[in-house]
């Protein structure tokens, strides 16, 4: 699912996927819709957890705006 948090113009739009491939560009894409049809944030964040990681394509359009995190990292933020 998709959760939006907001405050003012800035937005942080989230997704969580516990799935057995990686996520593409396809999923960007879909949160970028997601912003646009809510049209209540200017200045958009998009952050992606992801069990099985990331296509090298969607690496490629990650940008300061767009973190992509994966389950190794997560545990390894939490010193496990």
């Amino acid at each position: 699912s998709a959760f939006c948090h907001y405050a003012s113009i800035r937005g942080y739009l989230r997704k969580i996927l516990y799935r057995n491939r990686m996520i593409d560009v396809d999923e960007l894409s879909l949160m970028k819709e997601y912003g646009d049809a809510m049209n209540l944030i200017r200045i958009r964040h998009y952050c992606f957890f992801s069990k099985d990681g990331y296509t090298a394509e969607l690496k490629e359009n990650a940008t300061k705006n767009i973190r992509l995190i994966t389950l190794e990292e997560m545990y390894q933020q939490q010193g496990l």
